[in-house]
């Protein structure tokens, strides 16, 4: 057995195992909080430096979460998510021209759904909306196989240090791409005219379904209960689009809308009522609208929302929204030009205007 002696040297090598460990885990801890402490400045250093080009029109794809940074707290009724079937067919100008409305399009092209939670839960950051609309195209953009958490973990990553995410800016900012253009609360005019070469009865009546992705469906699940928790109405659409839709994704979106219990409207099915003109209305044949387009898809919106979510109100003559009424103005202004312009490529290719 080992004598007093023994027992106290087998003490202090305990007691000084204990304090070396303690010091170890102490300087892996003060190394990973001065880590996330850098990574949180370099994010913000990120944003500022590469925000001030985005706001000069400089846009990537990553572009919209500066852009929601620059948003003021909680002064947003309506967000709009969605992919560019959704800032083809949305334009919060004239949601606010039409209804004094605040909203914002944070849509992105080719939009995926795990991209929407994350935009989503960038914005709700700094915005409490009563609403969120949602273009339900992205429904139909399938996931990789079982990727779906990985992807939200690297969504949620990127959230927490934008630095991972808008490298791309730092990278846009020095060499300055050709895709400058302006945007409005995440809208863009676009006037090009190309109608469909063969438009046919692409909502001609069909009992068939066409299945979504059970991915998605469990993210927008996942959105359905974000909503719940903030006290946030959640509706669908989908935008006039016959590359996009026909009767069997309408009526699988119809039955997944019923199942979640919120509202669906497609507008497929409205084309009339809308006052869609496909000869007109259609910005690259038949795939996107166009500026004339969106103005008739965000009008029949606008009352759809009105009567969904009575807690809209009109805002045009409150002065915390002048900013607003000034951006309008010079929105109409350049609109008005633009639709001017689009007459003209009408008629010069025997369009009616």
């Amino acid at each position: 057995m080992p004598d007093s002696e023994g027992y106290s040297n087998m003490e202090k090598e305990t007691s000084k195992s204990i304090r070396s460990g303690g010091r170890i885990t102490r300087r892996v801890l003060a190394f990973f909080a001065c880590l996330i402490i850098l990574l949180l400045l370099a994010s913000r250093l990120f944003l500022e430096i590469t925000g001030a080009e985005a706001k000069n029109g400089y846009r990537s794809r990553n572009t919209v979460y500066w852009d929601l940074e620059q948003e003021k707290k909680n002064s947003l009724d309506i967000l709009v998510l969605g992919n560019s079937e959704a800032f083809a067919s949305f334009s919060p100008m004239e949601l606010w021209l039409g209804g004094g409305i605040p909203s914002y399009l944070a849509s992105i092209p080719g939009e995926t759904m795990v991209e929407m939670n994350s935009i989503l839960h960038v914005a709700l950051r700094r915005q409490h909306p009563k609403a969120l609309l949602i273009e339900t195209h992205a429904l139909y953009t399938d996931l990789e196989p079982g990727k779906a958490d990985e992807l939200l973990l690297q969504q949620a990553g990127q959230n927490a240090f934008q630095i991972f995410r808008l490298h791309n800016l730092w990278k846009d900012a020095i060499e300055k791409p050709k895709n400058k253009r302006r945007v409005w609360k995440g809208f863009r005019l676009m006037p090009t005219i190309r109608p469909p070469k063969q438009l046919g009865d692409y909502m001609k009546p069909d009992d068939g379904t066409e299945p979504i992705d059970p991915q998605n469906v469990r993210i927008l699940k996942k959105i359905q209960n974000i909503c719940e928790r903030r006290g946030m109405a959640l509706l669908l659409y989908s935008a006039p689009s016959p590359k996009n839709y026909n009767m069997k994704r309408h009526n699988t979106l119809a039955l997944l809308s019923e199942e979640l219990g919120v509202p669906y409207t497609d507008l497929n099915l409205k084309t009339g009522e809308v006052g869609i003109d496909w000869t007109t209305d259609s910005l690259d044949g038949g795939d996107h609208l166009n500026l004339s387009g969106a103005r008739k898809t965000t009008a029949y919106l606008q009352r759809m929302l009105q009567a969904e979510v009575p807690a809209l109100s009109d805002k045009r003559s409150d002065p915390a929204y002048s900013e607003w009424n000034g951006l309008a103005a010079r929105y109409q202004k350049r609109e008005s030009r633009m639709l001017a312009k689009m007459r003209e490529r009408a008629a010069a290719q025997g369009l009616t205007p």
